[in-house]
């Protein structure tokens, strides 16, 4: 039986990559810009460059966030990027969590995925939702799931698979 002692954190393991990605795509944008000024000339290049910067922050933000820490603790889950968090659903705000399947294009199968689905939710918000979603490939994803199963049975939260288009309620992760 799982007991609770502080906080239960879950790395993702492309955190550094996807860091990389960003600054590695910034860089070149900002080489093409430069390029793009000498031969094209200044307006022609800041568009390219105000376009490219929107498309990489979109990205690259999306990259970032998805990759950042799933902490959970007696408040709730919450996603950390560097210590500090960035969206927390406390326990007594959980509607429900679903379980679903993405495909896994590496290992050429099936990976499953969460969303934490808030009752109310925050006024500013990335996802239209207001959830916490991640893939089942955490470091210390058995220890996250034991705990995630603790306080969902603790505050009687709902768990839904979602499996061949057939949504179905279960009782653990």
């Amino acid at each position: 039986m799982y007991e609770p002692n502080g906080q239960i954190r879950a790395k993702f393991k492309r955190l550094p990559f996807v860091i990389g990605w960003a600054v590695l795509m910034i860089l070149l944008a900002a080489f093409f810009s430069f390029v793009w000024v000498e031969q094209n000339g200044f307006l022609d290049a800041s568009i390219f460059a105000v376009i490219a910067f929107l498309f990489i922050l979109g990205y690259g933000g999306m990259l970032i966030t998805g990759a950042s820490d799933i902490v959970l603790s007696d408040k709730g889950v919450s996603r950390q990027l560097f210590g500090i968090t960035w969206k927390e659903i406390h326990w007594s705000n959980i509607s429900k969590v679903v379980v679903f399947f993405i495909p896994n294009f590496r290992a050429k199968s099936l990976q499953k995925a969460y969303n934490v689905f808030p009752l109310n939710k925050p006024v500013i918000r990335l996802l239209p939702s207001g959830k916490i979603a991640f893939i089942g490939n955490a470091k210390n994803m058995n220890l996250l799931l034991e705990g995630m199963n603790h306080y969902l049975s603790r505050y009687n939260i709902r768990i839904e698979l979602v499996s061949s288009g057939i949504t179905r309620v279960i009782d653990r992760l």
